[in-house]
This record gives C-alpha cells, structure tokens and sequence, in this order.
C-alpha cells in the first residue's frame, strides 16, 4: 500500500508515514508522564478518541511483574476486584513430569538440618518499602546517579519478588497509622477524611523497625516500634516500662513483646478501606467502556447514578450467551436486562477518642517470605474427571508446598506441617482415599482454577475434602467455584494421633461460588470473597474470626450469603 493513499480513517499513523516517509530509527518511549503522541493536525482524532487513548496508556514498566489479584486486594485493600488471577506467577521449570506421580519424604528433622521431611522451602524474609509505591522510581533533585541506580536495583529485585508472591506469602503489612484525638463520634465515614491535614488525627511516629535495627539501641518511653519477625508478633508497640524520660539500650531480638509491663501492644481499631464496601469489582466499567462491548450474562458492571456508583449484572441473554452492549445507551431500571447487586454507599463507623485508625490507602511495608513449590505436571485426559488421568499422592513428615502446570488429580496429601497447593488448573479429589483428600497438621491453602471433588452432586461439583486441625487454618483462592469440606474424628498423620472437627477459613477468594462445609463442629471465618453464591454450612456454631476489631468490618462479601447452621450465627456481647 502506498502510505500517501492511507486515508485519514486510520487516524492514528504518525504523519511520516502519511508523507511517505520511513525512519526506522524512529521510536517513542511511554512514560508515567508523558501523554501519548497526538496526530499533527486537530482533525485527524477526535477529542474523546484521543483523551480516551492517552489515559489507557500504561508504561512497560509497569506492565511488567504484575501483582496477583488477590494479592492485590490484600496489600490495596480500596482495590475494586480481586482481579482474574487467583495465583502469583508460577511459571517455572517443572521438576516433575509424570503420569501417577507418588512423593514420599520421611525424615523428623533437627536443628543442623531443619527442612528434613520437607518438600518444597521457604525464602529467606524479606521486608520492603512501599511508601513509594509500585511506579518506577524518579531521580530526585541532588542525588547522585549511583544512588539512583541503587534506587532502581531495589525497586526491580522487589517487583520481581512481589510478582512471585502469593497473600499466604506475607508475613505482615504495615500502613500509615493515625490516633484520633477528637471527640467521640457515633458515625463517621472515612471516606472524605484527608488524615494529613485533619487536625483530628494525630500520626504515630515510628521510631524503630526489627529488621533495619538489629544492633543495640537506645529506647525511651514512649517510642513505638514495628515488630516484623513473624505472623503472630507482627505490628506497632509503644515501650511503656518506667515513666516518661526512661530510657534503656536493648536488642529487640532479646525482647519479650508480650511482656506487657514493657510493651503496650497498639491494637489498629479501624481501617480506613472498611466503610467503602465495594470490596469485589465489576467486570466492566461503564466510564471506561465508551463503545460497544462484548458483555455475557453474569457478567457485571459499575455505574454512576446520581453521583453514586451502583453494580448491576446483566441477565439480558440466556445463560452461556452475550452481546453487544453500549453501556452509555443501557436503562439500568430495566430488570429484564439488568440485576441490582450492590451500591458503593459507605458505612458509618463510631469512633471514639484515642483509637488508632490504619489508613489502608497508604502501604509503608510489607514482610514476605515466598514458599518455594516443587512444580509437578501430571498428564491427563481430554475428560478432566479423573478417567485416564494422572494422579498425585504424597506422605510428608514436614510442609508440603506444591505447584502444579495443569489439573492435579490428588488421591491423598499427607503432612505433619503446612500443606499449599497451587495449580494452574483445577484441584480435585479423587475421592478414593480414607479421611480426605488433603490432610495435615497444619495449615492448609489451596489455589486453582477450580477447588472441587470428582463427582457431580444436584448438578454441581462436590467438594474437595480436607481435614484441617483445629489449631491451624484453611486459606485459598479461586478463578471459579472453591468448594471443600471439613471431615472429623481422629486420624494419624505419619504416626501422630490428631483430631479433626472444627474449623478456621481465615482468608478465602472466588470468582465463582463458594460452598465450605463443616460436618461436625464449629466454622469460624475471617474474610470469605466471591462474585456468586457463598453458601456456609455447620452442623454447630458459626463464628467471626476476622483479626479486625472494627464492628462494622465484614466476614463476607458477595452477592448472595446461604447459611445452614444448625446452632448460633456468631456470639452475643
């Protein structure tokens, strides 16, 4: 073709090319701040083609070692979604490749030698900084090119860990932390609270952190310091022994921080993301969406409607179908083609004089230590039910950290620690083995596409059956449905008697419906997301077990909540 001819419907041609004109040496680089390149003339682009270009712009940088979804949302919790990816990245070289694959590791361990009877290993800990941001670092004024390039190594070895890191990979996150000083309040939304300039918060100081100070310092009364040596510790404490000018010179590693005649653990009360309840996102955006758009049913939409944003799923086609949608020209009111979900009101918090109030949209920290996974890839079938597929069974006297590149088909796992199992397919139980598919010691996390049984039970999948101590936790996530099931009764794992009956999720995310039974005991939950149905069922008690001391914080957050609970829905206090 030649380019004189190229008629002013291409719009987008540099006019070079237009003249007829080449140069290969050519190029432009996208910048986080620099628009792009408009045509040289007015008319070649309209306004809103032109605007709507440039803002959909990103940088290779940071296109590059994207966050995981659910990652995501946990570090950036004002996040609308939960994102389509259920895992971190996991493309690595396989270790195993076979039909059945069978793993046995024996081996109790000691101190010369602590990753016996372990399959998999955990990273060394790591602690960054995220007060800047994920952007791509700036030179700033007076610092000097050396200094600048040890800035960028920073920031490219922490987006290359980061983009490896799934949410039961951190240890713990630190956020800016304010202490309300005004007066007692019996509502408040934060969401129009500027806690920089309102003279209402007071920001605590952090003096000290355990993994930049590891010498002997020299604290006085009064100083806080952020603990990060593991999950259980991790968090803000003031050093109250003495009174006001004490001081003493100490190692924290030396420190007792339950000792409370020392130290006053600073408990956050509220979370500034908490009363902004659009916790799970849309499919679409109509602001983003100008055109027309390729919808499906189920599929759902943010819009604004009286300078309030409202969710709305579109039923306009039969199930399995989709169409063509300019969402600017869509009556929302019309319930034949559009479903109410949910609106983005906000949720009014009491607040009282002294409490510590965590504002989530400003990440300081975050700990990490990255379980390293054996990857195993068993061959299977075209049938993706178990018939001629590959299987995968392991024994294990330590954790257990397995990924897997394609359906794993688990006749049994078996650890006396942590078990998690993430594949790019789905997980499911066979249904063959005595007691569970997955049953451990300790904790347990399942990610896949989808978390089910082999069989269909009243048109859906069962569930995956597990058998999780009761001083452990279930924890996973979910491209589709997350089904499980929590067995009970007493069994031995690798040679130790442990009972099973209840249970604890403390964090679990799904993109299709959520279905988690407990046979026989209690069902505590955390944080359970999903863009469908949740349904929790217990022949007992249903409980909170959500680490966030604010009232109005949730347990769940979906479209529709069925509970089948045979004793109480939470405690009276």
């Amino acid at each position: 073709t030649n380019a004189i001819q190229i008629t002013d419907e291409t719009l987008g041609l540099n006019s070079t090319i237009r003249n007829g004109e080449y140069d290969e040496d050519y190029y432009f680089v996208l910048s986080d701040s620099a628009a792009v390149p408009s045509p040289t003339s007015e008319t070649e682009m309209l306004d809103s083609r032109e605007t709507r270009r440039t803002d959909r712009a990103l940088s290779a940088a940071q296109l590059a070692s994207p966050l995981a979804g659910p990652l995501r949302r946990f570090l950036y919790p004002h996040t609308e979604q939960i994102g389509s990816g259920a895992a971190a990245d996991t493309s690595e070289t396989l270790n195993i490749l076979g039909v059945d694959i069978k793993l046995t590791v024996k081996g109790s361990g000691d101190a010369d030698a602590p990753p016996s009877g372990r399959i998999g290993q955990l990273s060394d800990v790591r602690t960054f900084d995220m007060s800047q941001g994920l952007g791509v670092p700036q030179q700033a004024d007076g610092e000097s090119a050396s200094d600048f390039e040890d800035r960028l190594d920073e920031w490219s070895e922490r987006k290359s860990f980061l983009a490896r890191t799934a949410v039961d990979d951190v240890i713990g996150r630190h956020y800016t932390t304010y202490r309300y000083t005004g007066s007692d309040l019996s509502t408040l939304s934060f969401d129009n609270v500027d806690f920089g300039t309102d003279p209402r918060f007071e920001a605590i100081t952090v003096n000290f952190n355990t993994t930049r100070d590891t010498t002997a310092q020299t604290v006085t009364h009064g100083n806080v310091v952020l603990v990060e040596y593991d999950t259980v510790s991790y968090g803000l404490y003031e050093f109250v022994a003495g009174s006001a000018g004490h001081s003493e010179n100490f190692t924290f590693a030396a420190e007792d921080f339950t000792d409370t005649n020392r130290w006053n653990p600073m408990t956050i009360t509220h979370e500034s993301h908490v009363d902004v309840p659009r916790q799970l996102g849309p499919d679409f955006d109509a602001s983003a969406y100008l055109t027309s758009t390729s919808v499906a049913y189920g599929q759902t939409v943010v819009v604004t409607v009286d300078s309030n944003l409202k969710i709305y799923r579109f039923v306009g086609v039969d199930a399995g179908s989709s169409e063509d949608v300019t969402f600017g020209t869509e009556d929302f009111t019309d319930t034949e083609r559009w479903e109410f979900v949910v609106d983005g009101a906000t949720i009014p918090l009491s607040l009282e004089t002294g409490q510590l109030v965590s504002d989530t949209n400003d990440l300081q920290r975050v700990t990490i230590q990255i379980v390293d996974d054996v990857n195993i890839e068993t061959l299977d079938s075209d049938s993706h039910n178990g018939e001629d597929d590959g299987t995968l069974s392991v024994t294990a006297d330590g954790d257990v950290a397995l990924n897997g590149a394609s359906d794993l088909f688990i006749q049994q796992i078996v650890s006396t620690g942590n078990v998690r199992v993430r594949s790019i397919g789905d997980l499911v139980d066979l249904e063959t083995a005595d007691g569970a598919a997955v049953i451990a010691a300790g904790d347990v996390n399942l990610n896949g596409k989808i978390i089910r049984g082999v069989n269909i039970v009243d048109g859906v999948n069962s569930p995956l059956r597990v058998l999780v101590p009761f001083s452990a936790e279930l924890s996973g996530s979910s491209d589709a449905d997350f089904r499980v099931i929590q067995g009970n009764g007493t069994y031995a794992v690798n040679g130790s008697n442990i009972p099973y009956g209840d249970l604890t999720v403390s964090r679990a995310y799904a993109r299709g419906n959520m279905d988690i039974t407990v046979t026989d005991g209690d069902l505590t939950i955390g944080k359970l997301e999903a863009l469908g149905i949740v349904t929790l069922t217990t022949n007992q008690n249903l409980l909170d077990g959500s680490p966030s001391s604010t009232p109005t914080d949730w347990n769940v957050y979906a479209p529709q909540l069925v509970l089948n609970v045979d004793g109480n829905v939470g405690l009276l206090t």
